[in-house]
């Protein structure tokens, strides 16, 4: 099960952020980085979804390695519903 949530989750990113393309990189001497030229609510959507996805996993992976399973398996799975709210939003949306 936390599996499936894992791959679930993942899927909702990717199926997000294929919507969006890449960021371009902005060689300013004093600041470089990478910045979505044109940034929509879609864009905050799919960051959101990478900081659930990658937040949750950190804290699922050290829940697990202290021996709380179950914690680890609700950490996981409020964020499968969370990515596929997200999802279902942005389908809405367009």
């Amino acid at each position: 099960m936390v599996f499936e949530a894992l791959a679930a989750l993942e899927e909702a990113v990717d199926a997000l952020s294929s919507h969006i393309g890449g960021p371009a990189f902005l060689d300013e001497r004093d600041r470089p980085r990478f910045r979505y030229l044109n940034p929509t609510s879609l864009h905050l959507q799919v960051l959101k979804a990478v900081r659930v996805v990658s937040c949750r996993l950190h804290a699922a992976g050290r829940l697990i390695a202290l021996g709380f399973v179950q914690e680890a398996a609700v950490i996981l799975r409020t964020g499968h519903d969370r990515g596929f709210a997200l999802f279902q939003s942005t389908k809405e949306d367009q």
